[in-house]
């Protein structure tokens, strides 16, 4: 069981609550998909669960598990990079110490039962040195092979192939103890979660609410937009009859306005007048209480509109991107030769298995083409936050010049992505790793890239942020290449797909 009871989370910076007297149980076999935009707090919530440190957070409540506790954290190689890939599956904890090593020699068993790619693995390797997706694998086969009573998983989906995807949900169907997870994944979240647990900023992030509902994700959506359409419809009707009785109360208040204008000569006319007139002030008073308690209309999920300027094109015809020869990851041979060429404007999905080298495709592209002066090139990496300074704030982070009319800029880029004016001077170390990402997004939009590499960009990145990206890459007129697993964005999308394997690059 997972049991949460009267948990608050607070934002120092700003004494916002970001979780407020939440409680919930998670029962074995329940399989809960915790939902919500980037920075509502799905990950600080896991954190929390975990005893994890919470920079910049206050918690108050009280927990219960049933342990051991087998726990995803969003980028594994933050906490376990450097540690072996033996000790990983041996330890909870990096700084820990081994105290059972009865699983050591079941270990390259197992990785083959779960069909880990024998050439990937070597025992004396790190974590930090696999692939995002075979971080991810390793992490799942960690978390079958070890007696854990309860799951706690940020982003599992992050980073894997199709055949991957498949393992994660056979895992989710099949696993019997407490499951709460985050995932970006709406296919995913359809087919395996029995629940949800949405929390959301709402009223300009100014309050915040939580639901916590014991239904597919489908029925879910449909409860909401019902409740929305309902509530909708009822502060609309409340709306127009407060329009109507205004209306009716302003002409009877000019009726009585003229009258008495006219009688000055007949006194018990105008006193008649006067106590009408009296009524009807009281009567304003009253509409405008009446006004006061109809209530805001509710909001709808958000929709963050973001869109590349007309400038992010590149010319028909036009070679803009090329790969001929073999790809190496570091000294070792991956593919004994890629023949790629990217022709004018045109957007293209990257699949493959993990480990193939898709990311080390992209990386060499970059590293080719970045000092192109005849293209705009932009790269999202899968670690992209490495990229981000360790100083600053998100406004500094966007802002090319402190001129005014640059300021300003962002400022409305930023406000259409929701964020108050207060976030904007938050420092960029506060920020989660969607909330990141938008960022790295909108930067590319305010230097008007025509050329993108992005490995990964759903990953971290909510589905109503996803619903974005869509938008976004719909106004690109430039060329891209993207490397994804998600396979609804790709059907969204109507993107080319390019298969990456041993043969090189195939069309599919």
């Amino acid at each position: 069981m997972i049991q949460v009871n009267k948990l608050s989370i607070i934002k120092i910076q700003e004494g916002r609550p970001l979780i407020k007297d939440l409680s919930f149980i998670i029962n074995s076999g329940e399989k809960i998909a915790l939902i919500g935009e980037e920075g509502n707090g799905k990950s600080t919530l896991l954190k929390y669960l975990m005893d994890l440190p919470l920079p910049g957070f206050e918690a108050e409540g009280n927990k219960s598990l049933d342990g051991p506790v087998g726990y995803l954290e969003q980028d594994l190689r933050l906490r376990w990079g450097e540690t072996n890939v033996l000790d990983y599956f041996l330890l909870d904890d990096p700084d820990g110490v081994i105290e059972d090593y009865t699983l050591l020699g079941e270990i390259p068993a197992f990785l083959e039962k779960e069909h880990f790619p024998k050439e990937s693995f070597s025992p004396t390797k790190t974590m930090g040195e696999f692939s995002g997706g075979e971080i991810v694998r390793l992490a799942l086969a960690k978390l079958k092979l070890r007696p854990y009573r309860s799951f706690l998983l940020d982003e599992p989906s992050n980073d894997l192939d199709l055949e991957s995807l498949s393992l994660l949900r056979e895992f989710l169907h099949r696993v019997s103890v407490p499951v709460l997870f985050v995932s970006h994944d709406e296919r995913l979240i359809s087919d395996c979660a029995t629940g949800i647990l949405h929390l959301e900023q709402v009223k300009r992030k100014s309050e915040m609410k939580v639901t916590f509902a014991r239904v597919p994700y489908e029925e879910y959506q449909e409860r909401r937009q019902d409740l929305f359409e309902k509530e909708t419809q009822v502060i609309l009707k409340k709306e127009s009859q407060f329009k109507e009785k205004k209306k009716r109360w302003s002409q009877i208040y000019q009726e009585v306005k003229n009258d008495q204008n006219q009688c000055v000569r007949d006194p018990e006319s105008g006193r008649l007048l006067k106590k009408r007139m009296k009524r009807l002030l009281v009567g304003k008073k009253q509409l405008e209480k009446e006004e006061n308690s109809i209530g805001e209309k509710p909001e709808g999920d958000p929709f963050l509109n973001l869109v590349f300027p007309p400038s992010c094109i590149v010319a028909n015809g036009k070679r803009i991107l090329s790969f001929h020869g073999p790809l190496f990851r570091d000294s070792r041979l991956l593919i004994p030769r890629i023949d790629l060429d990217l022709i004018g404007p045109g957007q293209n999905a990257l699949v493959g298995a993990n480990g193939i080298g898709k990311s080390t495709l992209l990386e060499a592209l970059y590293k080719a083409n970045k000092d192109r002066t005849d293209i705009r090139l932009a790269y999202m990496p899968q670690d992209y936050e490495k990229s981000f300074p360790s100083h600053g704030t998100i406004l500094s982070f966007l802002c090319a010049d402190e001129r005014k009319e640059t300021v300003t800029r962002v400022r409305l880029y930023l406000g259409s992505l929701r964020y108050t004016s207060e976030e904007m001077l938050y420092p960029l170390s506060c920020l989660s790793g969607g909330q990141k990402a938008k960022l790295f997004l909108l930067k590319m939009v305010l230097e008007e890239k025509n050329v993108l590499l992005l490995d990964e960009p759903t990953r971290n990145l909510s589905p109503f942020s996803v619903r974005m990206l869509d938008s976004l890459l719909e106004s690109f007129q430039g060329r891209a290449l993207i490397v994804s697993h998600d396979s609804a964005f790709i059907e969204r999308r109507h993107l080319t797909v390019l298969s990456l394997g041993q043969n090189g690059i195939t069309v599919i």
